[in-house]
């Protein structure tokens, strides 16, 4: 994939099996076009970050909004304090930081999601969260279950999320499992 910022400083690019997915920016890394439309695209994959991106950040792409899993993925980080997922804080625009769509199933481990403005994990399907940490996402809940949605979240922690309802976990009608 190609960077289109002309911040690229290095050449560092984390690669799963199957494709290039991100690139890093400016020290930070940025989650590009082609790389959501990679998520959407393609059904039963597995994405995994490599171990050597401890510290670092990925930041959503502001014209791209939330991280969106129409289909079924295992996303697998180096650790919840290694790689954190976040809204890009200049954003214009308010948008979560994941949606995982009705049909689709996500199961995701090791990663720390941040920043979103509508929310954090937003959750129509299946998502079985793993060793994670969702904190410091406003205006909507860490993580938000719709009706119908099924959320396992184990060994997670949920923090500092404000929402008028269910600030670290709001589940209307959903399925909801929780495990330390």
């Amino acid at each position: 994939f190609q960077a289109t910022n002309d911040a690229l400083v290095t050449a560092r690019t984390i690669v799963d099996q199957k494709a290039s997915i991100a690139t890093l920016i400016s020290g930070g890394l940025t989650l590009t076009t082609q790389a959501n439309s990679f998520l959407r695209a393609n059904s039963a994959d597995l994405i995994r970050f490599a171990p050597g991106l401890a510290g670092g950040t990925i930041t959503l792409d502001p014209a791209r909004g939330a991280l969106s899993i129409a289909s079924d993925v295992q996303i697998e980080g180096p650790g919840a304090g290694s790689l954190a997922v976040r809204r890009d804080p200049a954003a214009a625009t308010a948008f979560r930081v994941m949606e995982v769509a009705a049909g689709a199933t996500a199961s995701v481990s090791g990663l720390t999601f941040t920043g979103g403005s509508g929310g954090g994990l937003y959750v129509l399907g299946t998502l079985t969260l793993v060793d994670s940490v969702v904190t410091a996402n406003a205006a909507g809940s860490g993580v938000y279950a719709q009706p119908g949605s099924t959320v396992t979240l184990q060994g997670c922690t949920l923090s500092n999320n404000r929402a008028p309802l269910g600030g670290g976990l709001y589940a209307n009608g959903a399925v909801v499992a929780l495990s330390h």
